[in-house]
């Protein structure tokens, strides 16, 4: 009889503890289960996380909200009626919600960083070859103003993935793609304007060696583009020069001091040694001729001159040169060595075609 009241006295106190733990939990409001909520909420939002493009983070500042909600409703209920068993479950299901957002957040920022740095390095590649481009270009008939732009964008690009902000860091690489491609359409239709030449240019150098061909003489080929002066004996090209141009070279000349190399078939008039001209040697040509007075009478007509321009004159091929860099006034430069050894082929009367470029 009383190993049986033993047993039973066991069994009405397990069902009275279970009993008094559960309305404990039902009693109490769930305050560290909130808090635990609410600190996992702030550390998901400083890793990335945002309402507005993360559900998982947004489904947590509800049930946050809708836990402190119920832990209100029921305080304001008479203590033995209270039950806080929602609003718990829901401070759980916040806290749940916001580790998953937190997760998911670092997993795109991993993603979103290599596609920033991906898109960066492309950008670079591009501006870069961009620049390469531009360098070959007169600078005044091309500004530099913005490939340095572009370049102060990639910086800032670079600073806002170093900072971890690697959506406006892929944003602002692919704004620098967008506008590395629309200057390098620009200036393809630039120089795709100045190619429609081409036939006339191949024209004008098949005649020089010709020339040459026929006299058994020499012809200058000066290729504007490539930067090249060539040699033509016999109509055989036997030597190439690089060559300095006029500082806006591309294009034709139309008047004095516009900066550009004239475009046509010229021929050597007068011979200057050194101590004849400051350019160690010269070679001055027949510029202007009588195509260079007819398309400067058609500019004026057309109003595209100012009334007091002029047409100009005393275009040389001259030493000096080898500067890499376009710096004369119009004429063709070359470095001393190469000028002396043109000197024992460059005769008066010697003809010159400049052009463009040339397929020969």
């Amino acid at each position: 009889m009383k190993r049986m009241f033993l047993v039973l006295f066991a069994a009405v106190a397990a069902v009275v503890t279970v009993l008094a733990l559960t309305y404990a939990l039902k009693a109490s409001p769930p305050v560290d289960a909130v808090d635990r909520a609410h600190r996992a909420l702030q550390e998901a939002r400083a890793g990335g996380a945002a309402r507005g493009t993360d559900r998982p983070f947004a489904a947590a500042e509800d049930s946050l909200r809708l836990s402190r909600r119920l832990i209100e409703e029921q305080n304001g209920r008479f203590w033995p009626l209270r039950d806080y068993t929602r609003a718990n479950a829901s401070a759980r299901g916040a806290l749940l919600q916001a580790r998953r957002a937190l997760i998911e957040a670092q997993c795109r920022d991993d993603s979103l960083k290599s596609a920033a740095g991906r898109e960066i390095a492309r950008a670079s590649l591009e501006v870069r070859d961009l620049e390469q481009w531009i360098s070959e270009l007169p600078p005044k008939e091309v500004s530099r103003v913005g490939s340095a732009r572009l370049q102060a964008e990639l910086e800032v690009g670079r600073a806002l993935r170093a900072r971890g902000q690697y959506s406006e860091a892929l944003r602002t690489a692919q704004t620098v793609l967008d506008s590395t491609a629309a200057l390098r359409s620009r200036l393809q239709r630039r120089l795709n304007k100045y190619m429609e030449l081409r036939g006339l240019w191949d024209d004008w150098t098949e005649r020089a060696i010709r020339r040459s061909r026929d006299s058994k003489a020499v012809a200058l080929v000066i290729r504007k583009l490539d930067h090249e002066c060539d040699v033509y004996v016999n109509g055989r090209r036997v030597r190439s020069y690089p060559v300095d141009l006029g500082v806006r070279w591309l294009g034709d000349k139309v008047h004095r001091g516009d900066g550009k190399t004239p475009e046509g078939e010229y021929k050597v008039i007068e011979r200057r040694g050194p101590g004849q001209t400051r350019f160690h040697r010269a070679y001055v040509l027949d510029y202007p001729n009588d195509a260079d007075r007819a398309r400067f009478r058609r500019a004026r007509s057309a109003g595209l001159l100012a009334s007091h321009a002029e047409i100009g004159g005393l275009i040389e091929i001259h030493g000096h040169g080898g500067r890499g860099i376009d710096w004369t006034e119009g004429c063709i430069a070359l470095e001393n060595e190469a000028i002396d050894e043109l000197d024992r082929w460059v005769k008066i009367g010697t003809p010159v075609a400049i052009v463009g470029t040339s397929g020969r």
